[in-house]
């Protein structure tokens, strides 16, 4: 049945139903990758079963079994900046900054997206293909580079946020450590 093509992709569309992140589940994941024939499944259900793989992995902080899965989804839909995202932040996560800044590049697309600025900003890319940071990131920015003085300026033009108080940030400014190398080195992870 697994040889056949339709039997394949009935198979890979049932299994997409599952809940394979269940470690329960790790015999039938097993099996299914011996005998499932990715090149005979439409490009659609080949993605969303790599999509599954991905996040397994992710699940299992296996992060280069999810980036192999993220490359290949980027091999299939070429230019998303979904899928560019996820590899940036994979590679980022296995220190290939590199790689991950040459995936920034060449996606205009990602970079003039809300989440653009702030992928730089975690590539310490600072360029003009970029749009303008948003002000928070700038803030934690400034304070990582020890600019408590910007840091306050910064804080006292952001306008009002559903998820943080200004209250909070200021709380943050009155620390008696604020101006420690030791807090900066903290910020820049």
């Amino acid at each position: 049945l697994m040889r056949d093509q339709r039997g394949s992709q009935q198979a890979a569309a049932e299994l997409l139903k599952l809940n394979l992140t269940d470690r329960r589940h790790d015999e039938l994941l097993q099996w299914s990758d011996m005998v499932l024939q990715m090149d005979r499944l439409p490009a659609p259900v080949r993605v969303q079963w790599l999509w599954m793989r991905a996040g397994v992995a992710a699940d299992r902080a296996d992060w280069k079994a999810s980036l192999d899965a993220v490359n290949a989804i980027a091999n299939i839909v070429s230019g998303d900046p979904r899928v560019d995202a996820t590899r940036i932040l994979l590679m980022w996560r296995l220190a290939q900054l590199t790689e991950a800044r040459e995936v920034l590049a060449s996606s205009e697309t990602l970079r003039m997206s809300q989440v653009g600025p702030s992928l730089a900003a975690l590539l310490n890319v600072d360029d003009a293909s970029t749009p303008a940071r948003p002000l928070l990131i700038s803030f934690f920015e400034q304070l990582a580079d020890g600019n408590v003085d910007g840091a306050r300026t910064t804080l006292a033009s952001l306008p009002p946020m559903k998820a943080i108080l200004k209250s909070d940030l200021e709380t943050v400014l009155s620390r008696p450590d604020i101006n420690s190398p030791e807090l900066s080195v903290t910020l820049r992870g």
